[in-house]
């Protein structure tokens, strides 16, 4: 006998900081299958803050997070962001991810 965690699929990327002063922007472009509301949460890296988002399926869309470049931290850094889906599994809210993208703004 086993016992299973909760576990709550996602996506992350780490990537080094493109330029000092500048936000980086993360873009997850996703599809939500149902008609179904999505829980996602959004963390930045390296602060470790978070961001609890809702989106109404079916969809696609980009879900976004903007990670600031940690000027204080001199030398290389690596940046990073992640979503987290939270929706119950008895809902059945199924979901695929295509591509993210990094820029600065």
């Amino acid at each position: 006998m086993f016992s299973v965690g909760a576990t709550f699929p996602g996506v992350q990327v780490a990537f080094p900081r493109i330029k000092k002063g500048k936000l980086h922007l993360v873009e997850f472009h996703v599809q939500l299958n149902t008609s179904t509301k999505y829980k996602f949460r959004v963390f930045e890296y390296p602060l470790g803050d978070f961001t609890d988002i809702e989106i109404q399926g079916p969809k696609s869309d980009i879900i976004v997070a903007l990670c600031p470049p940690v000027d204080e931290i001199p030398g290389k850094l690596e940046l990073g962001a992640a979503i987290q889906h939270r929706n119950p599994a008895s809902q059945s809210a199924g979901w695929n991810f295509f591509q993210v993208k990094v820029s600065t703004i």
